[in-house]
């Protein structure tokens, strides 16, 4: 058993969005003040928005994701006069 690490594609939003249900319903067993709602479809939309970035990274093991990583990337002036 290995883990390797691959750039994320659009093949793995299904499987991300799967993962991040599970972390998500395990946190509000924790956590009564989350509202209990349908994220799904919300964080479907913004793994396939973020997976148009060159800055995402994935682990799997065995071919399973097990984790992932993204980012939007830098935006010029996000944080004030800054490049």
């Amino acid at each position: 058993m290995y883990i390797i690490f691959d750039d994320f594609k659009k093949e793995y939003i299904s499987e991300a969005t799967r993962l991040a249900m599970c972390e998500f319903e395990r946190e509000i067993k924790y956590n009564a003040d989350i509202p209990v709602k349908d994220y799904e479809k919300h964080i479907s939309k913004l793994l396939h928005w973020l997976s148009g970035h060159p800055y995402g990274k994935v682990a799997l093991c065995d071919g399973i994701l097990v984790g992932y990583i993204l980012f939007a990337g830098p935006w010029d002036g996000f944080f004030g006069n800054v490049k």
